[in-house]
């Protein structure tokens, strides 16, 4: 199975080149259906992959390191996809299709492959529902990031940053709804697997703090509203921290 990503990697890839390169050349509204064909065109070769690899392994794909890459990359495309056709902001996917392609050169290269043979646990609904949910807010975490670096861009380029930071609040809020229900779905997985609600490990501990820290971030912009220089760095900064919590505690606690 392993050996026919090699075949969809390249055409997802191309149609994302091609999509790069539309959206930076034709920025006119009139454009829009092309650059959307464009990322679409190189998304759905990767959709396709992962129906193939779910039905080769009858289960979802959501057990390994390269599994989940190539989920996120998928997710975070298709939300900067999102983005794009609401607040028409060309930009945003294109830094989004450069993030998910280096993802997806990362998994080829990893050869970490997937799990055919799973233990009982893992065929949980609710394991599935925490894995999705968790990626899906990475996906528009990443994106409040990068929102987040624009921002600082403006502040420092004396430029108004209430738009983008308005931006960046409705991914946050967003990421923290998929957040909870990754988080909750986790518990119940929790309970039934091991028959504990909490077992303190690094998955559970690294969805606690990230969502607190970005709780945090939303406090910050309610009680200080004009400081939007403060904001700005706190939302550039908060994605860092928690990729950083989560490897640390997945390879102290396990």
């Amino acid at each position: 199975m392993w050996s026919k990503f090699q075949y969809y990697l390249p055409i997802t890839l191309l149609g994302w080149i091609l999509a790069l390169i539309s959206m930076a050349v034709f920025r006119k509204k009139q454009f829009n259906f092309l650059n959307v064909f464009l990322v679409l065109a190189g998304t759905v070769p990767m959709i396709m992959f992962i129906a193939d690899l779910w039905f080769y392994l009858q289960t979802p794909p959501f057990h390994t390191v390269d599994e989940a890459g190539i989920w996120l990359s998928v997710f975070l495309t298709l939300s900067g996809l999102l983005f794009f056709l609401v607040y028409g902001v060309t930009w945003m996917p294109m830094m989004c299709i450069v993030i998910s392609s280096a993802l997806l050169i990362i998994c080829f290269f990893s050869h970490q492959g997937f799990l055919k043979y799973l233990l009982p646990v893992y065929q949980s609904v609710w394991f599935i529902i925490h894995v999705a949910a968790y990626l899906v807010s990475i996906a528009l975490l990443i994106i409040s990031w990068l929102m987040g670096l624009r921002s600082l861009v403006a502040v420092y380029a004396k430029r108004d940053t209430k738009l983008f930071l308005l931006q960046a609040d409705q991914m946050v809020i967003s990421a923290l709804v998929f957040f909870t229900v990754g988080l909750l779905s986790g518990i119940r997985w929790s309970q039934q697997a091991w028959g504990w609600w909490w077992l303190w490990n690094g998955e559970e501990l690294f969805g606690l703090i990230t969502g607190l820290a970005y709780l945090f971030y939303l406090l910050l912009r309610q009680y200080l509203p004009n400081h939007e220089k403060l904001q700005a760095w706190v939302l550039s900064l908060l994605f860092i921290f928690s990729a950083v919590s989560w490897f640390l505690l997945v390879n102290v606690t396990g």
